[in-house]
C-alpha cells in the first residue's frame, strides 16, 4: 500500500487542513448513533477503540483491561451491550481506512479529527461527520468553551463596560484626554469616568453566583455525557416534565403560602405611615 504524502489539487483550499475539531456541543444519542454509523459505513476498514472506567460500579466489580477495539463488522453486529459500553466510555476513537487509501483518526470523545492520509473520499467523509453531528446538538450551550464562558461572563462584562467607559471619555473628552497625558501615577486611574463604579458592581459582579451554578450545570452534563457525548439519557423529557410538575404542585405552593397575606399588611402598613408621617415605605 503506498500512502500519498501530497494533498491531492482537487482538495479545496478550504479543506486542506490536515487536523481540526468536530462540533463539541452534547448531541442526541440516536442521531449521534447514526452519524457514527454513517462514517463507519463510508469506510472499507474501521477500528474502534474505547476506554472504560477501571471500576463498574453498577456491579461492584473492576475491569482488569479497560481497553477494547471493535471492528466494522463488531459495530455492524452491535446490540445493545455494545451501546452502553460506549455510552459509559472515558473515550473513544476511531480510526477509518478508506477505498482510496485515505486514513483518519477521529476521537468522538474530544470531538477532533487528524488525517493520517488525506484523500478525497476521507475528506468528504470527516465533512459530513461535522454536518450530522452540528443538526445532531441538543442545544449550543453545552460546548467545550461555554462552561467557561458562562463562569466567568460578569467578571468580563464588568471588564467590558469599564474599558468601553474609559475609552469612550478619552475619545469624547478633551479635558479627560489632557488629563491622561499628563498622569504619571498609574494609582490615580480610576476605569469608571462616566459610569459610577457602585452602579456596575451590583449589576454584574453580584448575580457571578448564578452563572457559576450555571457553569457547574454545564460541566456536569459533560461528565455524564460519556464517551460519545451525548445528552444524558437519565435528562429526557420524562423527567423534565415530571420536575415541572413537582415545581407547579408542590414548590410553587410552598413558597408563596400566605404570600396574600403578606402583601395585603404591607399595604395596611404602607397606607398608615403615609397617613402619619406623609411618606411612602413598604414595612418588610
Amino acid at each position: 500500500m503506498t500512502l500519498n504524502s501530497n494533498p491531492p489539487n482537487r482538495i479545496p483550499r478550504s479543506q486542506r487542513r490536515w487536523r481540526g475539531d468536530l462540533p463539541s456541543m452534547l448531541t442526541d444519542e440516536a442521531a449521534t448513533l447514526a452519524a457514527l454509523t454513517s462514517f463507519i459505513d463510508a469506510t472499507v476498514e474501521c477500528y474502534i477503540a474505547h476506554t472504560s472506567l477501571p471500576f463498574d460500579y453498577s456491579k461492584g466489580k473492576s475491569i482488569p483491561n479497560p481497553n477494547f477495539i471493535m471492528t466494522k463488522t463488531d459495530w455492524d453486529d452491535r446490540g445493545d451491550s455494545t451501546i452502553h459500553q460506549l455510552r459509559k466510555a472515558r473515550n473513544v476513537t476511531l480510526l477509518g481506512r478508506f477505498s482510496d487509501n485515505g486514513l483518519v483518526r477521529v476521537n468522538f470523545t474530544a470531538r477532533n479529527w487528524e488525517y493520517v492520509n488525506r484523500s478525497e473520499l476521507s475528506v468528504k467523509a470527516v465533512s459530513d461527520l461535522t454536518s450530522d453531528l452540528r443538526s445532531a446538538a441538543r442545544s449550543r450551550l453545552t460546548g467545550s468553551g461555554m462552561a467557561a464562558l458562562v463562569g466567568f461572563f460578569p467578571i468580563l462584562t464588568y471588564f467590558a463596560i469599564g474599558f468601553a467607559d474609559y475609552f469612550a471619555a478619552y475619545i469624547l473628552d478633551p479635558q479627560f484626554r489632557e488629563q491622561v497625558s499628563q498622569r504619571t501615577d498609574p494609582a490615580e486611574s480610576n476605569v469608571f469616568i462616566y459610569i459610577p463604579a457602585e452602579k456596575i458592581i451590583p449589576l454584574t459582579l453580584f448575580p457571578w453566583p448564578v452563572f457559576i451554578i450555571a457553569s457547574l450545570g454545564i460541566l456536569s452534563l459533560r461528565f455524564f455525557s460519556g464517551g460519545l457525548r451525548t445528552w444524558p439519557q437519565q435528562l429526557n423529557s420524562t423527567l423534565l416534565h415530571y420536575t415541572l410538575y413537582n415545581l407547579r404542585t408542590t414548590f410553587i405552593p410552598k413558597v408563596t403560602e400566605g404570600l396574600g397575606n403578606k402583601l395585603l399588611f404591607a399595604a395596611i402598613g404602607a397606607a398608615l405611615i403615609y397617613i402619619t408621617t406623609g411618606n411612602v415605605e413598604v414595612p418588610w
